[in-house]
């Protein structure tokens, strides 16, 4: 899905998808039931206007730039890795968890 939305195509995904919230959220796509009528009608919606489809395809765009490239995951892990070493330097040990702080 983050492949289809770097491409630039808006996205049709049902609420089991683990980006469908963040989807929804951004406009980047439509989020209908894993129901094959649900999921037609959806695409068939984007075919039928082309201005939404672009719309939400330079918003899935976007999101996956912001989120999901090089650059973003580049700034993700030095920012664990200053995390880790602030923990360290506040004599934190093998309890702390990133993962904790994430939730």
């Amino acid at each position: 899905v983050a492949e289809a939305m770097a491409a630039g195509r808006a996205e049709v995904v049902s609420p089991g998808v683990a980006l469908a919230a963040e989807i929804a959220a951004r406009g980047a796509g439509l989020v209908v039931p894993a129901e094959p009528a649900a999921l037609a009608g959806a695409i068939g919606a984007l075919l039928d206007d082309g201005a939404d489809r672009a719309r939400r395809a330079a918003a899935g765009r976007a999101l996956a730039s912001a989120r999901y490239s090089w650059d973003a995951a580049v700034d993700g892990s030095l920012a664990l890795y200053r995390r880790l070493l602030e923990v360290r330097a506040q004599g934190g040990g093998v309890a702390w968890s990133p993962r904790a702080e994430m939730e």
